[in-house]
């Protein structure tokens, strides 16, 4: 028995089970019956789950030095290779930004200039007469590897 504790969004309907993990560990996530009533006001039955966790060797890092970083707020993603946002930072007035334990794969950097701070891409608005918040691209695609480190530059023009 692990002990664990609860978050609901209640906009998604998703039930979060938060609980201290291991690395390289098997969960069995066991639900009883009745343990959840929806909007219908049914019940669930039994449910199993398994889960497991890697080790942290199975995992790379990767760590970006911004050169010619404005004293504004940016948004730091890692980007699969299709547009997906794998990973996420945001800071303002930083130059190296570090994303830990991400898993082995060739990602695509991408620096958003956050105007208006509100950590989203904002894309403009034609009647309103605004134009998108600036994107700048990594040239090459980046390979993260498990177990390894990567650093990497990248000069914002």
């Amino acid at each position: 028995t692990v002990p664990f504790k609860t978050s609901v969004n209640e906009l998604t309907s998703e039930i979060n089970l938060i609980f201290s993990k291991s690395e390289s560990q098997k969960y069995n996530i066991d639900i009883l019956p009745n343990a959840f009533t929806d909007f219908f006001e049914k019940t669930n039955d039994s449910l199993n789950y398994r889960a497991s966790t890697k080790a942290t060797k199975e995992y790379g890092n990767f760590r970006v030095t911004l050169i010619n970083a404005p004293k504004k707020p940016l948004i730091v993603q890692l980007v699969s290779n299709k547009g997906e946002v794998m990973y996420e930072k945001f800071g303002a007035d930083e130059k190296v930004y570090s994303f830990s334990k991400i898993t082995p794969s060739k990602y695509n950097l991408r620096v958003i200039f956050d105007e208006n701070n509100n950590q989203i891409f904002d894309t403009g608005n034609y009647l309103r007469k605004t134009q998108p918040e600036r994107v700048a691209y990594h040239p090459e695609e980046i390979e993260v590897r498990a177990n390894w480190d990567v650093d990497e530059q990248f000069t914002l023009k």
